[in-house]
């Protein structure tokens, strides 16, 4: 195992593990909820497209929390390949999000577009790290643009007039993960990183699990009831049908001879 600084000692390294055992925790729980959710959004009777972004979304996050970890970097050697992944895990991480809250209904009419345009600026930041490595430009651009985004969607949860109880659940936990996502990336903005969006997403994740599990059991339970109904109404046209009339019985009889 490699060890960044040969002058490391026992304590130090459990003292680093003991303040990472908690992301540690929540980045396989994360990462293990995602697995188990693109599992269900393929088994499903039909394809179910929002429980597979929130499982891209919960994958692409778990592994990020686990890159951020500083008990990583007593494990890997320095680099900048290693500090560009950490950066590129940053970017990613907001697109399958953003096409969850489009595949939920919550983006309004122009929610593709929006998603669309903000996938694009990710996609470019990702690339412009991996050919000429982290910048702080790019790391403040990424802020800057997941700032105005969440604003951006508490704004349109809280105008929108038709609502049901899983749009208000889901609200819920939106503003949740606001709060924490918020708290973290003006922080990084101002220059520290109090890292306690990890515990906002995990209440914001179990929330949107509910919401997605509810929304899938009741579509396959819709599905369930009509073919129900398709086969009683094949039934009542099967028994409505005039029946075929019965061929008359051949004779066995051998044929008559003439004299």
């Amino acid at each position: 195992m490699y060890v960044g600084d040969p002058q490391l000692t026992a304590s130090q390294v459990l003292r680093t593990f003991h303040h990472d055992e908690l992301y540690l925790f929540l980045g396989a729980a994360i990462t293990a909820l995602g697995l188990v959710s693109i599992a269900f959004a393929f088994l499903s009777r039909k394809f179910d497209a929002m429980l597979f972004w929130l499982a891209l979304f919960a994958i692409f996050y778990g592994q990020r929390l686990w890159l951020r970890l500083g008990l990583l970097t007593l494990i890997i050697p320095p680099s900048h390949f290693f500090n560009d992944l950490r950066a590129i895990g940053n970017y990613l991480v907001p697109i399958p999000g953003f096409f969850y809250f489009l595949t939920a209904g919550f983006l309004g009419r122009s929610g593709r577009k929006i998603v669309l345009a903000l996938t694009t600026v990710f996609l470019a930041l990702a690339v412009a790290t991996m050919f000429v490595g982290q910048r702080d430009a790019f790391q403040m651009t990424n802020n800057i643009v997941v700032i105005a985004s969440l604003f951006a969607l508490i704004l349109q949860s809280m105008t929108r007039k038709q609502t049901d109880r899983d749009f208000i659940i889901a609200r819920r936990g939106i503003f949740v993960f606001v709060a924490f996502a918020l708290f973290d990336n003006i922080g990084q903005a101002l220059g520290y990183s109090p890292f306690i969006e990890p515990i906002g997403f995990t209440i914001f994740l179990v929330i949107l699990g509910y919401v997605a599990a509810k929304r899938s059991l009741h579509r396959d339970q819709q599905f369930s009831d009509l073919q129900k109904e398709l086969d009683i109404a094949r039934r009542i046209q099967t028994s409505i049908l005039p029946r075929p009339i019965p061929s008359p019985p051949t004779s066995t009889s051998p044929p008559a001879t003439s004299p």
